[in-house]
């Protein structure tokens, strides 16, 4: 018995350490903007979305208080009305599973607003979704996404001078509905979306975008 498990044992360790290490997998590709094109994956051009279609020209990569980030810097009328965003690579989703979201931000002038968004193949007909916020076109063959679930974390600082980091905990819902038609969950993002009360010049920065899944 004991040379038995003086055998199991390491097995145990093993799968124990492998399901640890399967917990803490971060789950965003260049999550941290290290990535020879540091903007490889990420979402910023939104021309199907009209309020957003030049979102692209008010996002860059830079250095701010030691971090490598991007930048949202947007003209005084765009921050002051539909503002800025960006977009994590959207990453496969399971239903009913827990996850763990984490984005380090410095909002330095703007108001900063985090979410976890879910999407699922959009079961309505091409073409009639116009230019929703919540819809991604499909392209190259891909499929139409709609957006089923929404996580909002807790505001960062307003304006805030230093880093934080914002974090949400939430359970992508196993079954949702689009149209009538019960549809599974697909897909999650990332996105920070930055604005102001009036007309200022200023900027934002985001970096270290995490997503574990915790169960």
């Amino acid at each position: 018995m004991e040379f038995a498990m003086n055998k199991l044992l390491p097995i145990v360790v093993a799968l124990w350490v492998a399901g640890v290490a399967l917990a803490e997998q971060n789950l965003i590709p260049n999550c941290d903007f290290s990535a020879t094109d540091p903007l490889k994956g990420w979402r910023i051009d939104f021309p199907y979305q009209g309020q957003y279609a030049e979102n692209a020209q008010y996002c860059k990569i830079t250095t701010q208080l030691g971090r490598k980030c991007i930048e949202i810097s947007c003209p005084p009328i765009v921050i002051a009305n539909q503002g800025g965003k960006v977009e994590t690579a959207l990453v496969t989703v399971t239903g009913g599973a827990a996850y763990r979201a984490e984005v380090d931000c410095l909002g330095w002038d703007y108001n900063v607003k985090v979410f976890a968004e879910v999407y699922t193949t959009d079961p309505r007909p091409a073409g009639t979704q116009g230019q929703s916020i919540f819809v991604i076109p499909g392209t190259n063959g891909t499929p139409c996404k709609v957006m089923c679930y929404r996580a909002q974390f807790t505001d960062p600082p307003a304006a805030g001078k230093k880093w934080t980091t914002a974090t949400r905990e939430f359970t992508v819902p196993a079954v949702v509905k689009v149209a009538g038609k019960e549809c599974k969950p697909e897909w999650v993002t990332l996105k920070v979306v930055v604005w102001a009360a009036s007309a200022i010049t200023g900027k934002s920065y985001f970096t270290n975008f995490h997503l574990y899944r915790s169960k």
